[in-house]
C-alpha cells in the first residue's frame, strides 16, 4: 500500500475527533426520531386544531397541561398504541438481517448513509400520513425501528477503524451516549413543541431536516479507514494503526470472513447477550414508557413530563463520558475485573431503583423521580462494562456481535408493550409495582450471569488462522499484511501471536 500523504486539513491530528463527533450527531439523531412518537402520542389527539387559540398562541390547558385526556379524543387507541410501539423493533429486526452483509461488504459510509436517510424520510412523513389513518403512520414506525438497526453495527465498526487501542473505553462511552442523547433531543422538544402554535408534527420536521442534513454531511467527510481520508496526517495514522491488524489484497483491504458458528459457540458471547436482554428490559422500560409514567401515574402535566423524562438521559450521559476514559486509565485492576465492575455498577443499582419506585408511594413523587432518574442513569455505565467486553473480545468481529444485540433489544422492545398493557393496563401506582418487581429480577439476575461469563482478551475466533505456502499460481499479485505493534517479542514463547509485516 502507498504510504501516507497528508491533506491540506489534517484538524491538527485529530480527524478521528471530527469523525466521532458527527457520528455522535448521526447516531442521536436516528435514535431521537425512533422515540419521537414515545412521546408526542400522549399530544396526538383528533381535533387539536379546534383547541388552538390565535389570540393567546398556545393550545387550551386540555392539551398543553393536562394529565387525563378522554381516550376517544385521541389519535389513537390503546391497541394502536402499542403496535406503533412494537414497530419500531418490528423494524429493527427486519433491519438486523442484512446489516452484518451491507456493512461488511459496503462500508459503513454507504450503509450507514443509507439507514440514515431512511429515517430522515419516514420520519418527515409521518405528519403528512396521520390523515391516511393508522397503517401508513405504522409504515413509517418500522422504517424508523429499520433504520435504527445500524446504530450499534455501525458504533462497532467505527470505533474500530477509528479509534485508538487505548483509548476505546472513551470512544465506546462517547458513540454509546447517543441512546441519551436522543432521549434528551426528542423528549423536553416535544414537551415544547405540544404546547405551541406548531403543535406535535415541529418535532418531526425538525428531526426529520436534521437527520437529512447531517447525514448528507457524513457521507461527504466520512472514510471506512483512516488510511484513505485525506485530512489524516500521518501522525495520527501511526497512533490510529498501533496495536492493530490491517490486511490489503492489491492494494485494497480485505475483509476478513465472519465466524458465526464459533462465535455463537463462545460462552462470553452469551453472557454478552444475556446481559444485553436483562439491561434492555430497564433501558427500554424508560425509554419507552417512562413519559407515560410520569404523566399518567405521577401527573405530571406534558410539558414538565418533557424535561423530566429527558433529565436522566443528561446524568446518564454524564457518567458515560466520566467512566470511558476513567476505564482505559484505571489500570489498579484487570481488565477483566473492570469490565465485571462497570456491569455491576451498572445493573444492581439500577434494578434497586426499580425497587425504590415499586415501593415508594407516588405522594412522595419526588423520591420515585429520583429514583427514576438513578435507574436510567445507572444503565450508562454499561457502555464500559458490556460493550466494552464486546469490543474486546471481539474484535474484528464486534460488528456481528453488536448486531444481535441490535436483535436482542428489538425483541425486548417487540413484547415490552404487549408486557405492559396486560400488567399495567389502567397506569395505577400497584399494576406498576408489579412490572418493575419484574424488571429488577430480570435485570439482577442476567447482571451475574454476564459477571460468571465475561471476558475481556480476544477470543480465540479472532486470531489469523493458517498459513501461507502457496504455489505462483495461487497467489494475488501484492498481499500484504501490516500489523503495527509497540509489544516487544521474544522467541521463548512459540504460542505467542508474533506480530508480521510481510509481503508476496
Amino acid at each position: 500500500m502507498e504510504s501516507k500523504e497528508d491533506g491540506k486539513l489534517v484538524f491538527k491530528n485529530y480527524t478521528r475527533f471530527v469523525i466521532m463527533f458527527l457520528s455522535i450527531i448521526c447516531l442521536t439523531l436516528i435514535c431521537a426520531n425512533s422515540l419521537a412518537l414515545n412521546f408526542s402520542v400522549i399530544c396526538m389527539y383528533k381535533n387539536p386544531e379546534k383547541d388552538y387559540s390565535k389570540s393567546t398562541g398556545e393550545y387550551s390547558e386540555r392539551y398543553s397541561n393536562s394529565t387525563v385526556v378522554e381516550e376517544s379524543e385521541m389519535m389513537f387507541n390503546l391497541m394502536e398504541k402499542s403496535w406503533l410501539f412494537s414497530a419500531v423493533a418490528i423494524g429493527q429486526i427486519l433491519g438486523t438481517i442484512p446489516i452484518t452483509y451491507v456493512t461488511s461488504n459496503f462500508g459503513v459510509r454507504k450503509s450507514f448513509t443509507v439507514y440514515g436517510l431512511i429515517s430522515a424520510v419516514s420520519t418527515l412523513l409521518i405528519p403528512f400520513l396521520t390523515h391516511f389513518g393508522f397503517f401508513p403512520i405504522f409504515v413509517m414506525r418500522v422504517l424508523e425501528g429499520f433504520a435504527m438497526a445500524t446504530s450499534f453495527p455501525s458504533l462497532g465498526a467505527i470505533v474500530s477503524e477509528w479509534s485508538t487501542t487505548k483509548s476505546n473505553g472513551m470512544s465506546i462511552a462517547l458513540l454509546s451516549v447517543h441512546l441519551q442523547f436522543g432521549s434528551m433531543l426528542t423528549m423536553p422538544v416535544s414537551g415544547e413543541f405540544c404546547a405551541s402554535k406548531f403543535g406535535w408534527p415541529g418535532i418531526y420536521y425538525l428531526q426529520g431536516s436534521l437527520t437529512l442534513f447531517f447525514f448528507i454531511v457524513f457521507y461527504a467527510f466520512y472514510r471506512d479507514s483512516p488510511h484513505i481520508h485525506k485530512n489524516v496526517s500521518a501522525k495520527e495514522l501511526r497512533k490510529i494503526s498501533t496495536g492493530k491488524i490491517q490486511f490489503y489484497e492489491n492494494g485494497k483491504k480485505t475483509v476478513q470472513k465472519v465466524p458465526y458458528g464459533r462465535i455463537l459457540k463462545d460462552i462470553s458471547v452469551w453472557g454478552v447477550f444475556i446481559s444485553c436482554f436483562g439491561g434492555s428490559f430497564g433501558f427500554q422500560l424508560m425509554g419507552q414508557f417512562g413519559p407515560t409514567f410520569l404523566n399518567k401515574v405521577l401527573k405530571f402535566d406534558v410539558q414538565k413530563t418533557g424535561f423530566v423524562a429527558a433529565y436522566p438521559y443528561l446524568v446518564s450521559a454524564i457518567f458515560k463520558i466520566v467512566a470511558g476514559p476513567f476505564s482505559d486509565r484505571f489500570t489498579l485492576i484487570s481488565e477483566k475485573a473492570r469490565i465485571i465492575m462497570f456491569n455491576s455498577l451498572a445493573q444492581f443499582p439500577m434494578a434497586a431503583c426499580f425497587i425504590l419506585m415499586a415501593v415508594l408511594p407516588v405522594e412522595k413523587a419526588g423520591y420515585v423521580q429520583t429514583a427514576y432518574t438513578l435507574a436510567t442513569a445507572f444503565c450508562g455505565l454499561n457502555a464500559v462494562g458490556v460493550a466494552k467486553s464486546v469490543q474486546m473480545i471481539g474484535q474484528q468481529h464486534c460488528h456481528f456481535i453488536l448486531a444481535m444485540n441490535t436483535f436482542i433489544i428489538s425483541t425486548v422492545q417487540l413484547i415490552l408493550p404487549p408486557i405492559v398493557s396486560f400488567i399495567a393496563p389502567d397506569n395505577s401506582p400497584e399494576q406498576w409495582g408489579i412490572m418493575f418487581y419484574g424488571v429488577a429480577a430480570i435485570v439482577f439476575v442476567t447482571a451475574i450471569i454476564f459477571n460468571l461469563t465475561a471476558e475481556a482478551s480476544p477470543r480465540p475466533w479472532t486470531a489469523l488462522e493458517g498459513s501461507y505456502s502457496p504455489s505462483k499460481s495461487s497467489i494475488p499479485s501484492e498481499l500484504k499484511v501490516e500489523i503495527f505493534s509497540t509489544e516487544k517479542i521474544t522467541p521463548k514463547d512459540p504460542e505467542k501471536k508474533v506480530p508480521v509485516k510481510f509481503e508476496v
